[in-house]
């Protein structure tokens, strides 16, 4: 079959995708990229050719790594799409992988941000919220239940933020994450479900979080876990102030600990499993990781890791290995 022109390329390709349970940001994606392909020149799917990625990729020189490699990511699947169609001869990202095109070292690579806190700064955030939520509203209630599930069990803001009451099981101690549909205002429910697959999962809940849990549970009022102002929808919104975001910053600052955000949690968590004792294995089920090593993303202290490394090579210098 013949290459075929890209606008058609882009229908056929949406047709199928509005089909299958693909997310909106993932139509809108292919859209994008498919749309900056066409502003290089790219009129047919034979023209996809490593020689438009490299026009592509220097039309947009502010791009970090990170979008480079999401985007090429995107083309790879298209191209490959079109290879199996017969309407593209090689898929150019089989040729020169996505690696080669986009290293971290990059001019526009950007430092890496750190969220982790430390095991100190966790517990005064977690003791403040305790103390607030003794005199305090419901809200101040709710705020203390979330932030000792957002600080213990590494879960993914949006996963927590659309837990029910009734995924939270405190006879057996766990919670689970699965695929719901979540009421939007003024609209029809829209169909949540977590990042992956394998996100939906049943994971244990710790004895401290499950009495804090179960203190907060008469509260609720709705179905929600953790429901929004007017307990009829879940946490995930609300004016200046009353986000979820915005309230874990709040107890941040008022701890003094303003590096307190909601990505804070899972980074947290990540970071301070090997103190903890945790291994590799453990984290990766908490996380609900395919493979072991996909957690060192969220270890930002891999270097005090090590420390114990560096200092044997130092003893082994100076003659002090039996010491």
């Amino acid at each position: 079959m013949p290459a075929i022109a890209i606008a058609r390329f882009q229908d056929e390709v949406l047709s199928v995708h509005t089909g299958k349970d693909h997310a909106p940001s993932t139509i809108r994606q292919v859209k994008q990229v498919l749309r900056e392909f066409r502003e290089v020149g790219v009129r047919r799917t034979s023209d996809l050719t490593g020689a438009r990625i490299s026009a592509w990729k220097a039309a947009h020189p502010e791009r970090t790594p990170v979008t480079v490699r999401s985007h090429l990511r995107c083309l790879r699947a298209l191209c490959e799409r079109a290879v199996r169609l017969g309407y593209l001869r090689v898929n150019p990202l089989a040729v020169d992988p996505i690696k080669d095109w986009a290293r971290d070292d990059a001019p526009t690579a950007r430092p890496r941000r750190q969220w982790a806190l430390e095991a100190a700064d966790v517990r005064r955030v977690l003791e403040l919220a305790d103390r607030e939520a003794e005199s305090g509203d419901w809200q101040a209630k709710r705020l203390r239940a979330y932030i000792w599930a957002l600080l213990s069990l590494g879960m993914r803001p949006g996963e927590l933020q659309r837990l029910e009451t009734w995924d939270l099981d405190l006879g057996h101690r766990t919670v689970t994450i699965r695929a719901k549909l979540v009421p939007v205002v003024g609209k029809p429910d829209r169909w949540w479900r977590p990042k992956t697959v394998g996100s939906a999962a049943t994971i244990p809940v710790g004895d401290r979080l499950a009495a804090v849990l179960a203190a907060w549970l008469p509260h609720t009022g709705c179905r929600w876990l953790f429901p929004g102002s007017k307990r009829q929808d879940p946490w995930t919104s609300g004016g200046p102030g009353v986000r979820p975001l915005d309230q874990v910053k709040a107890l941040g600052v008022r701890a003094g600990v303003p590096g307190l955000w909601q990505k804070t949690g899972r980074k947290s968590v990540g970071s301070n499993a090997r103190g903890a004792g945790l291994t590799s294995l453990e984290r990766k089920g908490l996380f609900r990781h395919e493979d072991e090593s996909t957690g060192d993303h969220y270890d930002e202290r891999h270097a005090e890791g090590l420390r114990a490394a560096v200092n044997k090579i130092e003893r082994y210098y100076l003659g002090e290995t039996g010491t």
